[in-house]
């Protein structure tokens, strides 16, 4: 599924052996025979344009007409705009691959060749998903809302979308935002020479920084108000959220040119790790607002009355533990630090982030912010509890807003570096405490040594293993979920150190 990446992707967690592979592979197959079928079947409409219009019979300017109206959809936007098919066409995204042209041609070939979101909606037809809809009791799962907001376009169209829609999955439109005020004028010279905030108005996403990148990762990958894995679709069976920008856009398959943009910076690894930290810890905070809101303001939540607390702003091994399987912690032992005992930690691994991206001046109302939620959040809740609501809510907004500014001033500055955060992570393993006193902090921190050693999105979908992967396999090793157990091991603190040493 879309917010559960391939193998490799998050590589200290534990992933779960199931059919979905086989079966969204198999559903890509015939999804893409189809539309070759239909290309050799039925001339293509160029480049965003319905019906057909040849580019040869337009005058200087013109735009081909758009075809009826369709009245359910604001501004008369036509539906099948939203749809890959629009773009993929061999005259525009969806020529054959070559290296004597631009890569923008044949963008679209690569994307469904080798991008994950082109397989997300056929997940849903699996035997997991029909078990988990029936646990939520939402019907079938491939047309719940609530799952195709991440899982198709859905959340794009006020009104539900065609079958042949949703077999797109998290399409073009869902990144690069609906086409139907930009597709046409896209095509056009005079879009050259529009500026950001000219294609904004229109509807147009950049994805050019990391913060465009990450602002629209996010609301799938960690969540929002109208895109919500909560602790109920989690108990049916749905995979956590664990979300490190650096490291999926690392392994994302390319499918646009570097040229003009951020990754052809020297510090765009760097950039990518500190801007994607802080914009993630903005989401995580806006999404907490959202839940604790009174009546809940989201729209995908499952429970009647927006019951708190909401379980999945905790830490699942809190109380999701094997007991009988885990030996007493020793002083050496690394483990969970930042809350009372017999009180589950928030959001610890969005904690250890933002643990290792704060500590100067200029992060001072992250680390207050971070505080004062936790007092409020890491205490036994009871029925008079209820008002700490209101205040955990200002609290989330304030918090939110200090790490957007945060992300945006990193964004920037003319030059990102990590210098410190190496040193930082020794600190804390030295130390002990809550800096990296659970399984969450060890794992951001061998992210982070990734995102300072190597980094960059994959070359055109190439994500073969490279020096760094193998220096930090140890690390990684030591952080696997042991076989059939759902509780991450134990780190000491001396063998985190030992093994360290042991990356350049």
């Amino acid at each position: 599924p879309a917010e559960n990446p391939p193998r490799g992707d998050e590589p200290m967690r534990r992933q779960e052996q199931t059919g979905w592979g086989g079966l969204a592979a198999m559903g890509f197959v015939l999804f893409a025979a189809g539309m070759e079928l239909a290309r050799t079947a039925t001339p293509e409409p160029p480049c965003h344009l319905e019906p057909p219009c040849p580019l040869e019979s337009r005058g200087e300017g013109e735009v081909c007409p758009t075809g009826p109206v369709d009245e359910s959809m604001p501004g008369g936007a036509m539906p099948s705009r939203l749809g890959v098919a629009s773009c993929s066409a061999s005259s525009c995204h969806g020529g054959p691959k070559g290296t004597n042209h631009a890569v923008s041609t044949f963008a679209a070939t690569l994307w469904m060749e080798r991008d994950p979101h082109a397989r997300a909606s056929e997940v849903l037809h699996s035997g997991r998903s029909r078990r988990m809809a029936e646990l939520l009791g939402i019907g079938p799962a491939h047309q719940a809302h609530r799952c195709l907001v991440c899982h198709s376009m859905a959340d794009l169209s006020p009104t539900p979308l065609p079958d042949d829609l949703v077999a797109d999955g998290v399409g073009c439109a869902s990144c690069h935002g609906n086409p139907t005020a930009w597709g046409s004028e896209h095509t056009l010279d005079a879009w050259k020479r529009m500026g950001r905030e000219e294609r904004a108005a229109l509807g147009y996403r950049d994805l050019s920084t990391p913060l465009d990148r990450v602002n629209n990762c996010t609301r799938c990958h960690v969540g929002d108000a109208e895109h919500d894995v909560d602790h109920a679709l989690i108990a049916a069976g749905h995979p956590r959220l664990v979300f490190e920008f650096a490291a999926y856009q690392k392994r994302y398959p390319r499918h646009w040119r570097p040229a003009g943009r951020a990754e052809v910076g020297t510090d765009f690894k760097a950039r990518s790790w500190a801007v994607g930290q802080a914009a993630t810890l903005a989401a995580t905070a806006r999404l907490l607002e959202a839940r604790v809101s009174d009546p809940p303001a989201r729209a995908t939540s499952a429970v009647p009355g927006g019951r708190w607390p909401e379980f999945a702003e905790f830490d699942c091994q809190g109380c999701h533990r094997s007991i009988a399987s885990v030996a007493p912690p020793s002083v050496d032992a690394v483990r969970p630090g930042w809350s009372a005992i017999g009180t589950p930690a928030w959001q610890p691994w969005t904690q250890a982030g933002g643990a290792l991206l704060s500590g100067n001046s200029a992060d001072g109302d992250l680390d207050a912010g971070l505080a004062d939620l936790r007092r409020l959040l890491e205490r036994h809740w009871g029925p008079a509890d209820q008002t700490r609501r209101g205040r955990v809510r200002l609290q989330a907004r304030a918090l939110a807003g200090a790490a957007a500014r945060r992300a945006e001033a990193l964004e920037a500055l003319d030059e990102v570096d990590l210098d410190d955060v190496a040193t930082k992570i020794e600190a804390l393993v030295a130390e002990g405490g809550p800096g990296i006193g659970s399984w969450e902090a060890a794992v951001q921190s061998v992210l982070a040594l990734e995102a300072v050693l190597d980094g960059g999105p994959a070359q055109l979908g190439n994500t073969e293993r490279n020096d760094v992967d193998r220096h930090l396999e140890g690390l990684r090793e030591s952080l696997r979920y042991p076989p059939r157990q759902e509780t991450p091991p134990t780190l000491r603190r001396s063998d985190f150190k030992r093994l360290r040493a042991t990356v350049p």
